[in-house]
């Protein structure tokens, strides 16, 4: 178990104890600890939300989850960005480094504004149909960059970047402190990489090529690792028929944790959930930045 469960008398009220109830025998009560963490205030029990994390592992969609969990669609779809927000609440405290060769690639998304209700607040754009094509050939501002970074060991990172083509302004704010000094960093031509190694003190794959190969006894850098990542990324994104880029991060966060963790990603949740302090109501999940770009 990744969580911590205590045993207090039945006389013991939940605020004296600062924990949910979740069985009862013989004149005990078996609490769980949730302050601060998203499960405080939840009027659901617990064996509720543990079914739903289950789902949230098993990549199920919203409807066919409110069908085993008995719970309306609106409400999960809140649970999940609640579960999702802790995920990335945990990617800003991790301290690791991808380190040794890492290759690195943007890719793009359709900027989406789903869920938003009054358009003309943040965009000249007019409302249009799902599924229509974005009306500008080329990379634009009609796409949101995200860059990406693979190790050789597996894992991955990616967050949303700004609008158009990437710069080293979003790669120094995504990945200045997540990549070790000295390692190599593989990726195609676009300036703003070899700025960004030389800014951060690590080799690009264009330098000193042999003193690589010999140091790291690897072949020639590539970048096929990244791009199968970018692959599997946009065939997770597929069954959710175009994500809104509000909650675009999330959905990233959920792909790199699920791919990390694999058969272990209902542990993963239920350890981050009772580990990590982070709470949001429906209000912050609704109303948060349409375009949450970082350059």
């Amino acid at each position: 178990m990744f969580w911590t469960w205590f045993i207090t008398p039945q006389s013991e009220s939940k605020a004296d104890s600062g924990a949910c109830p979740t069985v009862k025998q013989n004149s005990v009560v078996i609490y769980v600890r949730n302050n601060n963490t998203t499960l405080e205030y939840t009027k659901k029990a617990l064996h509720v939300w543990f079914k739903y994390m289950e789902c949230v592992a098993n990549h199920f969609s919203i409807r066919k989850s409110a069908q085993i969990c008995s719970i309306s669609v609106p409400t999960l779809f809140f649970w999940r960005h609640k579960i999702l927000d802790v995920l990335n609440r945990n990617l800003s405290l991790d301290k690791t480094k991808l380190n040794g060769i890492v290759e690195a690639d943007e890719t793009y998304f359709h900027l989406s504004f789903k869920g938003n209700r009054k358009l003309s607040l943040f965009t000249d754009r007019k409302p249009h149909k799902r599924g229509n094509s974005i009306s500008k050939r080329g990379l634009s501002y009609e796409q949101e960059c995200v860059p990406c970074a693979v190790s050789t060991k597996g894992k991955g990172l990616s967050r949303v970047g700004k609008l158009g083509s990437g710069n080293l302004s979003a790669l120094s704010i995504l990945f200045g402190n997540k990549i070790e000094a000295g390692s190599v960093l593989c990726s195609d031509k676009l300036s703003a990489y070899v700025q960004f190694c030389e800014r951060f003190h690590l080799v690009h794959n264009n330098s000193g090529l042999k003193h690589i190969e010999k140091l790291l006894s690897v072949h020639s850098p590539h970048i096929q690792h990244i791009n199968a990542y970018h692959s599997t990324m946009k065939r997770f994104m597929r069954p959710f028929n175009g994500v809104a880029t509000k909650y675009l991060n999330n959905y990233l966060i959920w792909f790199n944790d699920n791919r990390i963790a694999g058969y272990h990603f209902k542990d993963f949740i239920v350890d981050r959930i009772f580990s990590i302090e982070h709470r949001d109501n429906r209000d912050e999940i609704s109303f948060r930045n349409p375009v949450p770009v970082v350059a």
